[in-house]
This record gives structure tokens, C-alpha cells and sequence, in this order.
């Protein structure tokens, strides 16, 4: 303070690495000697609006403005009072490690460039003065400029749009200015082929899979989680979780009173709290209007303009969903359908319903600085529905397969992580009491954890944005790499990412596992193929539906609920034969990405999964989910011996659904006599649409046949 004691009538502007050094510089300032003569402002990203505006006001009399802020300030942010620049040389960078598979914020030192800048923010309108808190010497070493994004993040999206373009990623790379390391590109190609958007190929060529992926303005991981979700029959809410999984947090306020916010929501998952937080407030802006939304959003320590951003993210998502064809196969959006003309038309309902709220939040003000004094009596608690909290973990794990923690000891403080790497959940994190290890491990049990980020500070890891998994969702949607392994005290189990063991307490445990990972893979291959062939396409609307069922049904089990009678009647499904058309035509009909040349639409038609070969993979799967629907007690031990019994009912399965489909009957007298219910299989055995009069689906059988 010495220092600008000529400068009463200035600003000083602190440069800070993140959000902790600001909130505890803060603290220390409000609590230090010089308090009273002290303004202390924060100026961070998450803040809002109303706050972040706070920095161009003048300052009490008799205090000077001291504005804590990160490198957000450097450029994007121009405050004519600043007299006094503070530099502690240090910001977060986002970086990706391509042989760990996974991206850290590290904090770093600036570079000479970045610490010019920060100078140029003092003395812009009069004289200045900046303190750096490092040496000149570490000046002259740090690097002139910020290494190149493309050296330090993750490349799969890249790759992927250069595939679609006809280009050899690794060659079309190698021709920038700053190119990638190898190591790196390798990496995003071997993910690009684990999850079957690529082949492995010289040059690769676009799979079905991959053209779906092209499509979506999403990392490949995030858009094959938003196409799980569609399979899972909740596009909306998945789409309200990958956006706010990958902004920032809507909630606002001290630490404490965030976390208790945050677990009126979701108490176990970070990701999931801001989810269903934002589609509370979508709600409330629907059914009691945009004060009313404001007001419970101040009671709940929300920020209605990040959530007000966020909701216009989930909106251009849902079109972009849509418009990659994967809308097709959503069931029960509106009205449980499940045709794939019928499920267009839900989402057609859907995306008018977010139509009109977008108008509504074009009329929210967010330049009103009127102070909310009314609050609204608003109950937020967390859903209580296991079996939506085990679809939405699922879909969260599929998004970050790769961001996997363990706590192999109860009690343990410290976390597993890939590479044989150690990490704690931050504390500002609704598991943060799992720090300590009062939570989460079942019987005194290993526990499983997801994290969004990991933060690197003080010699510390710490995992940000936390969710607990059960261990089948570890199994079935974690990691990119797996194989069965054998381990001295578990015996046989699967490893993912050659480092997680899963499973080994029960051999049909780990079979059923197996199995299942091998169908979820031939199940996003079918999704795509409809997606991109459309409903006129009917083994691959057959195909897409039944796989979709199948899932359904598995994690309604193994979160320990009885599985959807319609879905374990979909999973026994036959599907029909390929028609010629069917056959002949591997081009897809739905509109083309414009970032798709016509050479690559031809590598894909050449190169995409044939419908045909998938049957073989999906069969299994249906025989075990169609076994493990009919049990009783749908736990993980039960899905272990309904593992068991489907190998020896796979034979007679497929000899009655042989005989079944040999026994269709195939003029109007034959179908006269059938009840409703027979007619639908019928229908479903075909491919062909279930609704209509008893009438008009007898006519469409007899047509068929």
C-alpha cells in the first residue's frame, strides 16, 4: 500500500493464477490491519455480472480500489482507473498429456508477451506503474510467447474433421505452422478408433459412427455421450449436462454456502447439481415468468445470467442433435413413441417447447442492476429416482471415460489416478467431504469416481467437478482400452486403460461385462446408421431401436430396477431382412455436414459397418438383456447369474425366434383372429410402425407380406 500512497485516487489491479488465490487474497485483505482503507473486488468468470460490473465503479470515500483478478483481464478488460498493476507471474493453462489421455489445468508462469500485456493494463488513460513479484533475471527466461493451443490440447476433434474432409490427419497436421507432437496426434487417432469414428486405416477413412460425430459441434467423447443419451431416451437433460459439465458453474457465493446450494441439487455429483439446477430454472422461467426465475434463482445462489447462457448452449445442442439425425431414435421425449417418424416428430415438440423459452429469456434485462429483495419460496431438491440417477452417471461416464479416480482404502485422502498418479477432490466440490474418507465406500469397499478436470497447485492434484460411480458403470462406459486381466486376490477381472481393475469377484460378473461393452459398441453403430440412412431404412431403425432397448433394460438392472416390459420385448426383436434397397444403398439420405466433402461421404459409404455383420455382434446382447429382465431382483449379483443362464438359453432363443418368424402369418384371414398385442409383435418383427387400429396394422402386415 506504501507504494501508491501518491495514487490515493487509483485503482491497483492484482494479477492472480485462479479463483482460490483471489477468494483467499481477498479474505486476507478484509481481515488485515489496512481493511477499512482497502475496497477489495474479485473480477473472475463465474462471477456475475452485476459483481463483474463493480470494477469501473469509484471506490467509498477514503478507500482505494484493489480489483483481484486473472489473466481474463489482460486483454478483455480495459478499467480507466488502474493506476497500479500487481504481477505474481503465474495464470492456469489447460493442457493435455497424450500418453495419460486426459487435460489439467497446471499453473504456469506467464510468458514475456503475457506479462507485457499486463503491464499495458495500468496507465491507460493516465501515468502507471507496475510490480512484478518475480526477478528480472526469471523474466529473461520465461518464454516471449504462450506455447500454441495446438501443442496443448486435445486433438481428437481435429482429427476427426480432417478425416471428414477427405485429409491424413497425421500429414495435414504435420503442414502447420506450429505443428503437433506425434505422440499427440497418435493419441487422438487411437481414441478416434477405440470408439469406432475412424478405421485404423492409411489413410483412415470416416465410419458411420464418426460421420454422426462430424456433425455435432462437440469433443467426439461429449457427442458419443449425447448420442447414448438419445438411446437412453433423455436427450434434454443430457444435453443440459454436457454444457454444464463443460461451462461454468451457475453457483455463485461463498464456498460453503455453494456446496450446500449445490447439494440441494445433486449430493453427488458436481456436474449433475449444475444440471439439474439449470433445468429448474429453465422451468420456473416457463411456468411462473422471468422475475419470478430471477428471484429463486438469487435464493438459491444461482446466477441467472450464467444460466441464461448456459440454457442458450443446451438450446443450439438439442438443434444440432436433431439435424445429426440422432433425434430418430429418442424414446419417450413427449409421448413414449417409438417409430422413427414418430420420434422426430417429439423432437420437433421438444425443440418448439425451447423456442418459446428462448423468447422468454430474450426479455430478461441483464443490464438491470435492481437488487432482488423478494424471495422466492422454492423447494430444489435432488431426484430421488435411482434409475435416472444411474442413466445420467452412465451418460457422464461415457462423456469422460478416461477421467477415472480410485480409493482403493476406506478412510484414504488420496485418490488413484491414471499412470499411477494421486490426486484428492478439491474442496470446493460436493464430494469434498469424501477428502477425509467419511463417504461413499459401501461396506467398506473400493469406491469409483469420475472427475472433469484435474487441477494441478501447490505440488497438489486435485480432481474438479467430481461424480461417485458405481462399479458396473466404471465397467461398462469407462475407459477407451479394455482386456481381461489376472489378478492374485480378485482372480480374473477386466482392466481398462491398462491401469483400473473392474470386476473378479464372480466369473459370470466379468463375462457379462464383457459382453455388454462389445454391444454398446455395435449399438452406437447402429444409432448412426439410422441416423444417417433414416426410418425409411428399416433393419437399421430395427436394429438401432433394439440395441437402444437393450441398454435401457441393462442399466435398469443393474441400478436394481425392474426393467421397461416394452424394452425387454424390443430387446427380443428380430430383425428384418435388408431389402435391396437396403443393400445397395450405404449413401446416407440425411442432409450432409458442410464440413463433409464428397470424398469422404464416399470412403464412408465404402467403409461403414454393414447392418448385417452388427446382427451378429447385437445377438448376444439381446438374449442376455431379454434373460435379465425376467429376474426378479435386478442387482449386479443378479445380472451375474442371468449372465450365466443366457448362454444356456441362447440356443432355444434363437430356434423360437426362428420358428416365429417362419409362422407369420401373411394374408387378412390368417391375421383376423389376432389379438392387438400379436399384431404388434407382428409389426415389430417387420420393422414396421406399431400404431394405427387393429384394421390399418392388419393392412400393413398384408401389404408387407
Amino acid at each position: 500500500m506504501s507504494s501508491s500512497k501518491s495514487a490515493q485516487s487509483g485503482a491497483i489491479l492484482c494479477f492472480l493464477p485462479g479463483w482460490g488465490e483471489i477468494r483467499r487474497l481477498q479474505e486476507s485483505l478484509k481481515n488485515g490491519p489496512e481493511a477499512k482503507k482497502i475496497w477489495a473486488l474479485p473480477l473472475h468468470s463465474t462471477l456475475p455480472k452485476e459483481q463483474q460490473r463493480q470494477v469501473f465503479e469509484k471506490p467509498p470515500k477514503g478507500q482505494i480500489k484493489v480489483i483481484l483478478g486473472t489473466n481474463i483481464a489482460e486483454s478483455s478488460v480495459t478499467i480507466n482507473d488502474v493506476e497500479v498493476v500487481v504481477d505474481a507471474g503465474l495464470q492456469r493453462e489447460l493442457t493435455y498429456d497424450a500418453k495419460r489421455g486426459m487435460s489439467s489445468l497446471d499453473t504456469v508462469w506467464v510468458s514475456q508477451s503475457g506479462s507485457l500485456q499486463r503491464r499495458g493494463r495500468a496507465g491507460r488513460v493516465q501515468a502507471g506503474k507496475v510490480l512484478r513479484l518475480y526477478s528480472r533475471e526469471h523474466y529473461d527466461s520465461i518464454p516471449l510467447h504462450p506455447s500454441p493451443e495446438m501443442q496443448r490440447c486435445d486433438l481428437a476433434q481435429s482429427c476427426l474433421q480432417a478425416v471428414a474432409l477427405g485429409r491424413d490427419p497425421r500429414k495435414f497436421l504435420a503442414d502447420a505452422i506450429d505443428p503437433p507432437s506425434v505422440a499427440a496426434v497418435e493419441a487422438a487417432m487411437e481414441q478416434l478408433v477405440a470408439i469406432d469414428a475412424v478405421d485404423a486405416s492409411e489413410p483412415p477413412k470416416l465410419l458411420a459412427v464418426g460421420e454422426v460425430l462430424a456433425r455435432l459441434p462437440l469433443e467426439p467423447l461429449l457427442g458419443r455421450a449425447a448420442m447414448l443419451g438419445c438411446m437412453l431416451g433423455v436427450p434434454e437433460p443430457t444435453a443440459a449436462l454436457l454444457v454444464a459439465a463443460g461451462g461454468r458453474s451457475p453457483f455463485v457465493g461463498k464456498k460453503e454456502d455453494v456446496i450446500d446450494a449445490q447439494k440441494k441439487f445433486c449430493d453427488w455429483s458436481d456436474a449433475l447439481a449444475s444440471a439439474r439446477a439449470l433445468m429448474a430454472w429453465e422451468e420456473k422461467v416457463r411456468t411462473k415468468g422471468e422475475a419470478a426465475a430471477k428471484a429463486w434463482a438469487v435464493d438459491q445462489l444461482l446466477s441467472a445470467s450464467l444460466l441464461q447462457g448456459l440454457s442458450r448452449d443446451k438450446g443450439h445442442l438439442l438443434r444440432d442433435m436433431q439435424r445429426a439425425g440422432l433425434m430418430r431414435l429418442v424414446r419417450g421425449v413427449t409421448n413414449g413413441s417409438t417409430s422413427g417418424v414418430e420420434a422426430e416428430e417429439d423432437a420437433a415438440a421438444l425443440l418448439e417447447t425451447r423456442g418459446e423459452l428462448e423468447e422468454s429469456l430474450d426479455e430478461l434485462d441483464q443490464e438491470d442492476d435492481l437488487v432482488l429483495k423478494g424471495k422466492a419460496q422454492v423447494s430444489a431438491t435432488s431426484s430421488s429416482d435411482p434409475g435416472s440417477d444411474a442413466v445420467m452417471a452412465s451418460v457422464l461416464c461415457c462423456a469422460c471415460p478416461a477421467n477415472l479416480a480410485l480409493r482403493s482404502k476406506p478412510g484414504a485422502s488420496n485418490f488413484k489416478i491414471a499412470n499411477y498418479g494421486t490426486a484428492v477432490i478439491s474442496p470446493a466440490s460436493v464430494n469434498s467431504s469424501a477428502r477425509a474418507g467419511n463417504q461413499g465406500d459401501k461396506n467398506g469397499s473400493s469406491s469409483w469416481w469420475l472427475y472433469g478436470d484435474l487441477q494441478s497447485s501447490g505440488g497438489r492434484s486435485y480432481l474438479q467437478g467430481t461424480t461417485r460411480l458405481e462399479e458396473w458403470q466404471v465397467g461398462l462406459f469407462g475407459g477407451l482400452k479394455f482386456k481381461e486381466s489376472f489378478n492374485a486376490g480378485k482372480g480374473t477381472c477386466m482392466q481398462l486403460d491398462g491401469w483400473l481393475e473392474v470386476g473378479g469377484r464372480m466369473k459370470a460378473t466379468n463375462e457379462l461385462l464383457l459382453e455388454l461393452r462389445k454391444d454398446i459398441r455395435h449399438a452406437f453403430t447402429w444409432q448412426a446408421l439410422f441416423a444417417l440412412r433414416g426410418s425409411s431404412d428399416s433393419r437399421s431403425r430395427a436394429g438401432a431401436q433394439r440395441s437402444a432397448a437393450l441398454l435401457r433394460a441393462a442399466i435398469k438392472m443393474l441400478s436394481g430396477q425392474q426393467p421397461d416390459p416394452a424394452d425387454t420385448e424390443l430387446a427380443k426383436m428380430v430383425l428384418p431382412e435388408a431389402s435391396s434397397a437396403d443393400k445397395t444403398s450405404t449413401r446416407p439420405k440425411a442432409a450432409p455436414a458442410s464440413s463433409a466433402a464428397p470424398k469422404a461421404r464416399a470412403a464412408k459409404a465404402k467403409t461403414s459397418p454393414s447392418p448385417s455383420a452388427q446382427t451378429r455382434g447385437a445377438s448376444s446382447a439381446a438374449t442376455a438383456a431379454a434373460t435379465a429382465a425376467t429376474t426378479t431382483a435386478a442387482t449386479a449379483t443378479t445380472a451375474a447369474t442371468a449372465a450365466t443362464t443366457a448362454k444356456t438359453t441362447a440356443t432355444s432363443k434363437t430356434a423360437k425366434a426362428t420358428t416365429t418368424a417362419a409362422a407369420e402369418p401373411s394374408t387378412s384371414s390368417d391375421l383376423d383372429g389376432k389379438t392387438g398385442t400379436e399384431l404388434k409383435d407382428l409389426l415389430r418383427a417387420r420393422g414396421l410402425k406399431l400404431s394405427g387400429s387393429k384394421a390399418e396394422m392388419i393392412e400393413r402386415l398384408a401389404v408387407a407380406a
